[in-house]
């Protein structure tokens, strides 16, 4: 094979010709199209891992919502009234009725397609979050452990992973009795499946309003904090000019 030099990510084939003077004229080739393909792929995916959208819990449920949420969006608007009236004003009423056509022989036309991948990304994200209470344990004892030296702020963090730790077994026990693993009747006799997940929503909610408040006070300590570090600062200077 030719002799080949490294020019930053590529292995670029070199020719070398001997002169009469004893050195060589080398000329380098160019880049295949596979290596530019390689090098913009790993580029694309190394940002994605950069910026932790697949690299973390957080990130890959990010993803997941995302895909689910945009999937449920089109599969109604492909379905919604505004949308086959615009295609009738397109004139595609022909387009339309090879649609219902294929629609009654497919089982699984373009929005039941798009209604499956939205529930898929819905169940795989309650999946994910069957293992949130080790995460909940690990962030109540962090907080136990290293108390925050405003009072205020210690009890939102306190209140927080408590009602962080109802909204997740609200929604575990409601998921896995959905799918039959645990008895419905201890659910149904406390009102149900649905409202097991109304009450972790509510609870989830809170959690939210919670986090707020929270960087709202941390706000308040941090302003609070540059105020008195420029008094303490402009109190040395005016010492340092009495001195001087």
């Amino acid at each position: 094979p030719p002799p080949t030099v490294i020019l930053g990510y590529y292995a670029v084939p070199v020719t070398c010709h001997s002169l009469k003077s004893g050195h060589y004229c080398c000329s380098i080739g160019e880049v295949s199209f596979f290596d530019r393909f390689q090098y913009t792929t790993d580029i694309q995916i190394s940002q994605v891992n950069k910026y932790r959208l697949m690299a973390t819990a957080a990130g890959r449920d990010q993803l997941f919502a995302l895909t689910g949420y945009i999937s449920h969006m089109l599969h109604h608007l492909l379905i919604s009234v505004p949308w086959i009236s615009l295609h009738l004003r397109l004139g595609f009423p022909t387009q339309l009725r090879n649609k219902t056509r294929s629609a009654t022989t497919d089982s699984t036309p373009a929005q039941h397609r798009l209604l499956a991948l939205s529930k898929l990304m819905s169940e795989t994200r309650y999946t994910l979050r069957l293992l949130g209470l080790f995460k909940i344990w690990t962030t109540a004892s962090e907080t136990l452990r290293y108390p925050s030296s405003d009072a205020a702020l210690y009890k939102l963090k306190l209140l927080q992973v408590v009602i962080d730790a109802v909204y997740q077994a609200l929604e575990n026990v409601g998921y896995l009795s959905s799918k039959g693993i645990m008895a419905k009747r201890f659910v149904d006799k406390w009102g149900g499946i649905n409202e097991w997940y109304l009450w972790s929503r509510r609870f989830y909610f809170g959690n939210i309003m919670l986090r707020f408040i929270s960087l709202w006070r941390e706000d308040v300590l941090r302003k609070r904090r540059i105020s008195r570090n420029l008094v303490e600062k402009l109190d040395g200077d005016l010492q340092a000019e009495i001195r001087a």
